[in-house]
């Protein structure tokens, strides 16, 4: 299952939840027992209403500050969705790259924050994944009141 720090989950629904019209995201950083206690925002992704691709430089940059820590690795990218409660096929689609091109990457997690408007609340969920395995769902969280 995956595990997050409590502090570090709420912090990160907010970051993300900031501005609504666009898609936003960050990256997951694992500690040496394998909770995700760290959060990066990503302040130099491209993004729109439609679509979030990854900074790689802020990427490199986070998985740097963590490596300089010896405790802490990437772990995942989240971001968020107006409205699809699932991850998309572009989504996909990068999970499948990301794990191809890093081949010591055993498993990669994929979180979103989908933000609904009408229900006034934000679902979130957490997927991990293996280049060699179907999709397969490791923790649904909560539903959070906003």
């Amino acid at each position: 299952s995956i595990q997050i720090d409590s502090d570090v989950l709420s912090s990160m629904v907010e970051q993300l939840s900031q501005n609504s019209r666009t898609e936003q995201g960050g990256f997951l950083g694992v500690d040496s027992r394998g909770i995700i206690n760290s959060f990066w925002y990503d302040r130099d992704a491209q993004r729109d209403e439609t679509g979030y691709m990854p900074s790689s430089a802020c990427l490199t940059d986070a998985i740097e500050k963590w490596h300089q820590s010896e405790e802490m690795s990437f772990a995942g990218i989240i971001h968020t969705h107006s409205s699809l409660p699932k991850l998309s096929r572009s989504d996909l689609v990068y999970t499948k790259r990301l794990l191809e091109c890093n081949p010591c990457m055993k498993r990669l997690i994929m979180g979103l924050v989908v933000n609904n408007k009408i229900k006034k609340c934000k679902n979130y969920l957490f997927l991990s994944f293996s280049i060699s395995e179907v999709i397969q769902p490791c923790s649904l969280s909560h539903l959070a009141q906003s």
